[in-house]
């Protein structure tokens, strides 16, 4: 993974944001990792955290499993694979839906 195109793109921030991340995997959780916005300012400020996030779901090194913007429960995050194609034609894109993305029904 490490000599791979999608982390190669990675700033220093993303890859220290993916060790948290990974920090939290237990063996059994992959698809059931948090991490909230307080953890993720102690380690950097709000805006490259969200930065980060975003990046990391974008090249495909976590998924993004469980979102709900208006509410105050933490995102659920997955491990992924979509690394392995990213750059390829074969790669799935995901995106995270702001808060101001985010509309009223």
């Amino acid at each position: 993974m490490l000599a791979s195109e999608a982390w190669q793109a990675l700033s220093v921030y993303e890859w220290t944001l993916y060790m948290e991340i990974k920090r939290k995997f237990n063996g059994s959780n992959e698809k059931n990792l948090s991490l909230t916005y307080r953890e993720g300012k102690a380690l950097m400020s709000k805006y490259r955290f969200t930065r980060a996030i975003d990046r990391l779901i974008e090249v495909g090194l976590i998924d993004l499993i469980e979102h709900r913007p208006q509410s105050r429960r933490a995102t659920i995050y997955g491990l992924s694979v979509r690394w392995q194609y990213f750059g390829t034609e074969y790669f799935e894109r995901q995106t995270r839906v702001t808060s101001k993305q985010y509309k009223f029904t």
